[in-house]
């Protein structure tokens, strides 16, 4: 790992960062101001680390008694969570757009919007939401006047819900999902958004998701700090996930989704409520953007892929291997992944 980048990249300054780029997107707006203020193969002997135990979830009950109840989307980034999501907006029912970066934008904010029983000032948040680099890509592009038509509450969790209500009409659709990843990290707006949200939780072995963050735009450019940010952000989900009730959250692996697409997604639908729909697998065909990073998204065009199940048993190194599970072995065996080195303590030098 000595030879790749040395720069760790720290999750606090990725969230200040995209939150700085988002209300960017709004160039001369209040929130913009805000902003600019405070601104190898290892040996063929090791243990196969993808875990063969179906899904889990906290209870068979599924929830959906509310055939219109949104739900979230969660998980750790470069984990399968846009996967999950260009999968079930092609349901029939479900509308699921791109990362809002809404909480993790605005939750920091709110203060410098004053009071949102004032239209003028929830106007200036509606304006702003729409205008970041997220939310503006949406298709369709969404306007002030539908937002504002769909506003039930005048508070910061009104507006997010009025802005995905808009968006999920104007699809013709009933429900709606979201993820932003980030969102984990913002938990507390969340959940006084949407106190009894539904929740899926997708999870992916770190050791992939290390080398999916070290190849993207963003994020960590070594093992070590990769295995950092997975780490935090499963135990962030980890608290998340001991606060729901029983019945609210469903559990599935990015493995088994590659592997067993149509049972898993059986699954998820029973846990919604919904019909099971063969145009899910057909999420490939749908010529809509995914808004974010091109690259990072590419895979969205193209059918599941199998073959990126366990990639780090071809393409890290004993060493790298050695480094994630010396940072996050217990995260690993909590989730079943099998480790393939004896944790021991790091060097400096191999951080």
């Amino acid at each position: 790992t000595a030879r790749r980048s040395r720069r760790r990249t720290s999750a606090s300054s990725e969230h200040c960062e995209a939150a700085g780029r988002a209300v960017r997107g709004h160039e001369g707006g209040p929130a913009a101001r805000v902003g600019a203020r405070y601104g190898t193969c290892l040996a063929s002997n090791v243990l196969d680390s993808v875990p063969q135990h179906p899904d889990r979830e906290t209870s068979s009950v599924r929830f959906a008694t509310d055939p219109n109840a949104p739900f979230l989307i969660i998980g750790a980034q470069r984990s399968g969570t846009s996967l999950l999501s260009r999968i079930l907006n092609q349901h029939p029912n479900i509308a699921v757009p791109g990362e809002s970066f809404f909480f993790n934008t605005f939750g920091p904010l709110r203060r410098f919007y004053g009071d949102l029983s004032r239209e003028e000032n929830r106007n200036r948040l509606i304006d702003d939401a729409l205008s970041t680099v997220k939310i503006r890509d949406w298709t369709p592009p969404l306007q002030r006047a539908a937002v504002q038509a769909h506003l039930r509450e005048h508070t910061l969790g009104g507006v997010f819900r009025a802005i995905l209500d808009a968006w999920t009409r104007a699809q013709g659709k009933r429900r709606w999902g979201e993820k932003t990843p980030q969102h984990v990290l913002h938990w507390n707006d969340v959940r006084e958004a949407l106190p009894n949200v539904p929740v899926l939780h997708i999870v992916r072995d770190g050791r992939d998701v290390a080398l999916s963050l070290i190849a993207a735009q963003f994020g960590p450019k070594t093992v070590y700090a990769a295995a950092k940010r997975w780490q935090q952000y499963l135990r962030a989900i980890g608290a998340i996930k001991r606060s729901l009730r029983p019945g609210m959250l469903h559990e599935i692996r990015y493995e088994n989704l590659l592997r067993r697409p149509e049972e898993v997604l059986r699954g998820v639908c029973e846990f919604l409520g919904e019909s099971y729909s063969p145009q899910l697998l057909e999420f490939h065909k749908d010529a809509t953007a995914y808004n974010g990073y091109g690259a990072e998204h590419r895979n969205l065009r193209n059918p599941l892929m199998p073959q990126n199940v366990a990639r780090w048993r071809r393409e890290m190194s004993p060493a790298e291997v050695r480094v994630f599970e010396s940072v996050a072995a217990r995260e690993l065996t909590d989730y079943g992944y099998a480790l393939a080195t004896p944790a021991a303590p790091l060097r400096e030098i191999e951080r």
